[in-house]
C-alpha cells in the first residue's frame, strides 16, 4: 500500500516493467472485468449488468467504491446485496419459505458475521448484524493447524 497523489490509499504495482499506482476500485474493476469476460464467454452472450454481493458491514464509501469498480469494468449495477441477504435469498428459494426469520452465519476468509433477516413474502429485512472483521476462516484454520500440528508431531 502507498499513498496516491490525493492522499488516498493505493496499490503500487509493476506492469510491463513500469511502476503504476492503482486505486482499490481500479484493482476491483480488473477482477470484475475478468469475471464479466468469463461469464460472457460461458454464456456466449455479453454480460453488462450485475447484482453484486458485499459484506454486511460495508460503509457507504465502500458501497460507492464497489459501484465505481463495476462501472470501470463496464457493468451496470442492478443492486448491491449484502452477503447474508444473498444467502437468505438462496435459502428461501430452495426451501420455499415465505414468512420466516433466518439466522445467517457468514464465515469469511477473515471475518465472522451473523445476521438476522426477516422474510415477509418477497421482502427481506435485515433486522440485526453483528460481526468481527478480525475473526474468520483464516483464524480457524490457524487454530486447527496448531492443534493438529502439536497433536500429531512426533518428538525425536
Amino acid at each position: 500500500m502507498v499513498r496516491a497523489p490525493d492522499n488516498r490509499a493505493a496499490f503500487e504495482v509493476e506492469i510491463s516493467g513500469k511502476k503504476v499506482i492503482k486505486m482499490p476500485e481500479e484493482v476491483s474493476a480488473e477482477v470484475l472485468k475478468y469475471l464479466k469476460d468469463m461469464a460472457s464467454d460461458y454464456l456466449n452472450n455479453t454480460v453488462s449488468e450485475a447484482v453484486i454481493s458485499i459484506p454486511a458491514y460495508f460503509s457507504n464509501a465502500q458501497r460507492k467504491a464497489t459501484k465505481r469498480a463495476a462501472e470501470l469494468a463496464g457493468l451496470k449495477v442492478l443492486k448491491l446485496v449484502t452477503e447474508p441477504t444473498a444467502a437468505a435469498i438462496h435459502y428461501v428459494s430452495d426451501k420455499q419459505k415465505h414468512n420466516a426469520n433466518i439466522l445467517v452465519f457468514d464465515f469469511g476468509g477473515g471475518t465472522l458475521d451473523v445476521s438476522v433477516i426477516k422474510i415477509m413474502d418477497k421482502t427481506f429485512v435485515v433486522k440485526a448484524v453483528y460481526g468481527d472483521t478480525l475473526l474468520g476462516g483464516r483464524n480457524f484454520d490457524e487454530i486447527l493447524f496448531d492443534y493438529f500440528y502439536k497433536d500429531f508431531s512426533v518428538e525425536t
